[in-house]
């Protein structure tokens, strides 16, 4: 039991982490106030953003495994959501949805690992409900950080 509570270190972490994210954006609705730009909040996402990096390394066997991912894409995603419309670009507005969704999902997944641990298999590439959001989560952001964070 010690080693499957171990293997799933990185999942609990994230489930911590999500947590701690939707009480601050439960509190921030009950004021009437949505987020974008809070210094602990995305803190917050950084670290949760770290954590899915960990465990992209360790279960997607799909993908490259990548964990040098980070917050930016999101951030700058978010940006220009709200900066350019679909009329403007429909390329950069697609692609910073895909990203933005990506995460969304990823947390969404977290939630239902959330009420029940056990459900997730310790050899983490064995769950391919996370392996498949973890593939999607690399693809997008591997793409948002050439695009809109790589200088060249």
């Amino acid at each position: 039991m010690l080693i499957e509570s171990d293997a799933r270190r990185f999942i609990t972490n994230a489930v911590e982490i999500e947590k701690e994210l939707n009480e601050m954006e439960m509190m921030e609705k009950s004021k009437g106030k949505i987020f974008l730009d809070s210094e602990q909040y995305n803190n917050a996402r950084k670290k949760l953003v770290k954590i899915i990096g960990q465990i992209n390394s360790v279960a997607n066997s799909e993908g490259n495994g990548r964990d040098d991912l980070d917050i930016d894409i999101l951030v700058i995603s978010e940006r220009l959501i709200r900066k350019v419309s679909s009329s403007q670009s429909k390329a950069v507005r697609h692609l910073s949805e895909k990203i933005k969704k990506t995460f969304k999902d990823i947390r969404v997944l977290f939630k239902k690992y959330q009420t029940n641990i056990e459900v997730v298999d310790p050899q983490l590439r064995n769950n391919p409900d996370l392996v498949d959001a973890l593939n999607a989560f690399e693809n997008s952001w591997e793409k948002g950080h050439a695009y809109f964070t790589d200088q060249k």
